[in-house]
Parts: C-alpha cells; structure tokens; sequence
C-alpha cells in the first residue's frame, strides 16, 4: 500500500507583494515617528532658547532697576554706559541717623562692551571691580539708556514735574545731576532669537534731591 504525501494545508508563505506592502506601510510609520519627534525637538529646543533669553534680559533689567532706585545722582550718561553714585543698601532700608554730610556713596557702571564675536553688559562695583557680566549674547543693541532731565517749575505751586529728553551730546552745564528718570532698553538677539524689554524707572532720591535743593513748594 501506498503512503499518501504530507500536505501542509493551514500554513501560508507571504508573497513578494505582500512584503512590499508592509515594507511601504513600515516605512511610512518610521517616516511619521521620525518627522514628529524631530519636530517635538526643535519646538522643545526653540522653547528653551527664549525662555533662557528671556530669563537673561528680566535678571539684568531688575538688577538695573534696583541701582536706579537707590541712585543719588547720575554722573555719566550715554546710551551704552551708566555711571551712577548710589546710596548704600543699609542707609535705604532705615533712614535713622541718616546725614547727607556722612553719605558713603557707591559707584555703579554699567558698561556694554564687545568681546569677540559677543556683546555683554557689565556690572562694576568701584573702580577696582573686575565686573559682572549680566548677559553674554551674539548681538544686543547699544541703544540702551535714555535719561530724562526734571524741569523745575517756573511757579510756586506748580504741582507737577515736568521732563525733557538729555541731550547726550551736548550734556548742558548742570543737567546730568537733574536726570530723575531713565529708560532701559534691552534688544538681545541670537542666531534663532530675539526679545526687546523696555522699562522707565524713577529715581526717587535723585528726584528728591533736585526738588530739594531747588523746588520751593510752601
């Protein structure tokens, strides 16, 4: 007797076409994860940059803000250098004792300055100070400080300051003690970056100074 031959019935081989398909339909799939994940990246990657930029601008912009606050007068002003005489940090927080005859004032410079292919703003404390750097970027504007001179009032009782731009040029005899007000300007730049922070920031005891020395308000 005869044996009969084993069959394979119930096992199937795939045929050229159909591992073409799923080669195709792999491929798209990889294609899809790939450009989604690099997209996710550049965004995250985009993301970080400004905020980091931004961070860099806020710090340098505050620590301007409270040298300003506490300045007693301006000594050099130009649109990318500031040298201000302010008050010591203890005769701010309590004003007991407090003598304009026995004031130590500290200097302050704020210096934009090339260095290579950056640009930074440095922070001096005296002259002997080395400097901080607030912030180390490709490209920043040099447009960064304008000062505003306070009008004494021609008339008693005139109860509202006036201002008027500083001339930095010309610096008139006299004026660049009376700059109560300034505006800072921050234009930071990287290759894939930019952000521009403006703020006006009123000096109250250089104000007070002027208004005392000058303003008769009875």
């Amino acid at each position: 007797m005869m044996e009969r031959p084993m069959t394979t019935r119930g096992r199937s081989a795939f045929t050229l076409i159909e591992v073409l398909m799923a080669f195709g339909a792999g491929s798209i799939l990889l294609a899809v994860i790939y450009f989604f994940h690099f997209g996710l990246v550049k965004t995250w990657s985009k993301t970080t940059d400004k905020l980091d930029l931004n961070t860099r601008a806020e710090v340098a912009l505050e620590t301007i803000t409270r040298d300003l606050r506490m300045a007693h007068h301006i000594t050099e002003l130009k649109s990318d250098q500031l040298i201000m005489q302010k008050l010591p940090s203890e005769a701010v927080q309590s004003w007991e004792g407090f003598s304009r005859d026995n004031l130590r004032l500290v200097s302050i410079e704020y210096l934009l300055k090339k260095d290579g292919n950056h640009t930074c703003l440095i922070r001096r404390l005296g002259l002997g100070d080395a400097g901080l750097k607030l912030f180390d970027v490709p490209e920043a504007s040099k447009e960064i400080f304008t000062g505003y001179v306070l009008d004494l009032p021609k008339e008693k009782g005139d109860p509202f300051p006036r201002f008027h731009l500083f001339d930095m040029l010309a610096q008139p005899s006299g004026e660049l003690p009376k700059v109560t007000l300034v505006s800072v300007r921050l234009a930071l730049k990287t290759p894939a970056e930019s952000i521009e922070l403006i703020s006006k920031v009123h000096l109250p005891v250089a104000h007070a100074n002027v208004l005392q020395a000058d303003w008769n308000v009875e």
